[in-house]
């Protein structure tokens, strides 16, 4: 209301929330100054203050209002489940009845409701009860929990709150837990067996031979490992269940052939509550192939029966053998290796092909047999299979030639090499059958002392050892033996070493003289040739002809012939004075013509028929000539006086003594000097 002296109240706003509004200021409506949705939860009301004023001016009165304007509440807010996700844990083995609060469910909600409602959904929630208006959970039935079956419960609690299409809800899912306690065994879940061992092989503390896990109650915090059992003392075992040796071990197989055993022991728990489980372990020696192969066969097969045939399927020797890890293989060496086979597996030696045993041909087989056993150097045995022997009867050797003899000499020949005998040790005598006049046979040596050119038939037995026979015919051919000559060169010139010449072809009609000789050192065999030796002399002076003996031998008889080789003479020789070296003494005072012949030269020639050529030199050659006769004339008519004589004499006397033969164009010519 206001005065009548005005015509109006003008509104205007003020107070705490007066920003969030309008007021209409001549009619007074209030209203949002924006579009607004009130919500209870955050603003439970608005607080203004409405101002009325009238007049102007100086003259203005005014009057205020608080207002409140109320937010109504409505259930709009979901429940918050304030409980924690986990509830107190249950006991192991402890008994739970029905009343036995598992868990409190709490929560908050809009308070426009007056509480929450509570229900139980999720993986366990059969087992549970919920009071819907306290939310206290229950087990549905007396339960007693066992960690090792289930070790927490699950379940969801769900908070509801309002009514019909207003229901607002929350959910919070919830795990119970079971506590652990070691009420199970531990089980040792590694193996029997610890990684094997290899043979030789040096293992020092840091190797772990065994590895030992296993489970134990989760109410624990592991295994407390221990060892036992026969060879415990040989190794230590960590807390992590590493089992090594104490000391440096080297394995061997040899030794420790079924290798080490302990006993592990797990142990969880303390005090009164210890729990504990055991494990029998062995741990092998892996035997690794460190031994050589043994051969324990024989050194000696089984002899062989002479004459029998053996085919490739007859088992001769069976090798046998020790060994180690890696089975032997087989295999031959040695002499006789290569007519063999033996099986690589089962030692087996056989012919390679059908053999038939001889002894007198082989009396006995050899060979090695070799053992290999992996990488092993392999081991050989020497083998001997021996041939039986059988008595056989000798047999003739047709292939042998019979020599034949020669007339100028006797007979001798050695049957033995006729016959033999496959028997060892076996020796034969000979029988002669009927034999010519003439032969004989002693100590099978045939003869006969001077056998008569032509052919003789012998027949010979020969008889073993053991009575067994076997005769033989042959023919003797008994030959005159006769040397010839071919190609001959029957003449030679005379002169100093003449050189090697071919002279004859020497041959004898029996093979058996092949050792040829001559008698006379100029001469010589070579091959068949008969030959001057290239240093030979031939001087026709000596003798004009040569009787050269050739002889031929075959070391029990010889055979010789002549060679007559004639010497051709020829001028090779100075002619010889026969004449004086005086000629007969002048008369003093006596006159000599041309004619008058004072001395008579006369010569021999080298070769009879030569023609003698003269001539003179000296001091007094020039009173001189001499003819083709050899005649020495005055050149002119002398006479001479008694002192003139006697200087004639001396000079002369030393004319004669100087004369000499020369040789011009191939004729002998005399000179006085």
């Amino acid at each position: 209301t206001f005065d009548d002296a005005v015509s109006g109240i003008v509104w205007s706003l003020t107070g705490t929330d007066a920003a969030l509004f309008d007021i209409d200021a001549s009619n007074g409506e209030v209203t949002f100054k924006a579009a607004t949705t009130p919500d209870h939860e955050t603003k439970t009301s608005y607080d203004f203050t409405v101002v009325a004023t009238t007049g102007t001016g100086t003259n203005q009165l005014t009057e205020s209002q608080d207002v409140s304007v109320s937010v109504t509440d409505i259930n709009d807010v979901d429940p918050v489940i304030t409980s924690s996700a986990t509830a107190a844990a249950l006991v192991e083995n402890t008994s739970y009845d029905t009343s036995h609060v598992v868990y409190q469910a709490t929560g908050t909600f809009d308070d426009a409701i007056s509480g929450i409602v509570w229900s139980l959904t999720g993986t366990d929630e059969a087992l549970f009860d919920i009071d819907a208006s306290n939310g206290e959970v229950t087990f549905t039935a007396e339960t007693t929990p066992d960690h090792e079956v289930k070790s927490s419960y699950s379940f969801d609690v769900v908070a509801t709150t309002g009514a019909g299409s207003a229901l607002l809800t929350a959910t919070k899912t919830v795990t119970v837990s079971v506590t652990d306690l070691n009420d199970v065994d531990p089980v040792i879940t590694s193996s029997a067996t610890g990684t094997a061992l290899i043979d030789n092989t040096a293992y020092d503390t840091s190797h772990v031979v065994y590895q030992a896990t296993g489970t134990f109650d989760d109410a624990v915090t592991g295994i407390v490992w221990s060892l036992t059992g026969t060879d415990a003392n040989l190794f230590d075992i960590a807390s992590d269940g590493k089992v090594t040796f104490k000391t440096d071990t080297t394995a061997d197989h040899e030794t420790n052939a079924d290798g080490y055993s302990f006993t592990v022991v797990a142990t969880t728990g303390k005090g009164g509550n210890e729990l504990s489980d055991t494990k029998d372990v062995t741990v092998a020696i892996t035997d690794i192939n460190d031994v050589a192969p043994t051969i324990t066969s024989a050194a000696t097969a089984t002899a062989l029966v002479e004459n029998t045939a053996y085919d490739t399927n007859h088992v001769l020797y069976t090798a046998t053998g020790t060994y180690d890890i890696t089975a032997i293989t087989w295999s031959l060496s040695g002499t006789d290796a290569g007519l063999f086979d033996i099986g690589a597996s089962n030692g087996e030696v056989t012919f390679k092909a059908d053999t038939t045993a001889d002894h007198e041909t082989k009396s006995s087989y050899s060979f090695n047999v070799v053992a290999t056993s992996g990488s092993l150097a392999p081991v050989s045995q020497a083998v001997t299979i021996d041939v039986s022997d059988v008595n056989e009867a000798p047999t003739v050797n047709s292939s042998v030639t019979i020599p034949d003899g020669v007339s100028i000499d006797g007979y001798r020949f050695d049957v033995s090499p006729l016959f033999s005998d496959q028997d060892d040790g076996d020796t034969l005598t000979y029988t002669p059958n009927n034999l010519p006049s003439g032969w004989s046979l002693t100590n099978g040596i045939l003869t006969h002392a001077a056998p008569a050119a032509g052919s003789h038939t012998i027949s010979v037995t020969a008889t073993d050892g053991g009575g067994l026979t076997v005769s033989h015919s042959f023919t003797v051919t008994v030959i005159d033996v006769t040397m010839s000559f071919a190609n001959e060169v029957t003449s030679l010139n005379e002169g100093e070493n003449v050189g090697a010449q071919d002279l004859a072809d020497v041959s004898v009609n029996h093979a058996s003289f092949t050792d040829f000789y001559v008698n006379d050192t100029r001469f010589e065999i070579v091959g068949s040739k008969l030959k001057t030796k290239a240093d030979a002399d031939f001087d026709f002076e000596a003798g004009t002809s040569i009787d050269v003996s050739v002889s031929a031998t075959n070391g029990a008889a010889a055979i010789s012939k002549i060679f007559t080789l004639t010497l051709t003479d020829i001028n090779d020789e100075a002619p010889v004075f026969t004449s004086g070296a005086t000629a007969t003494a002048l008369v003093e005072n006596t006159l000599y013509n041309t004619s008058a012949v004072v001395y008579q030269a006369a010569a021999t020639a080298d070769v009879a028929g030569e023609t003698i050529s003269w001539s003179l030199s000296g001091a007094d050659a020039d009173n001189f000539d001499i003819s083709t006769d050899g005649a020495v004339t005055f050149k002119a008519a002398m006479v001479l006086i008694q002192s003139l004589w006697a200087l004639a004499m001396i000079r002369w006397s030393c004319a004669l003594i100087l004369i000499v033969i020369h040789q011009v164009h191939g004729a002998w010519m005399m000179a006085a000097m």
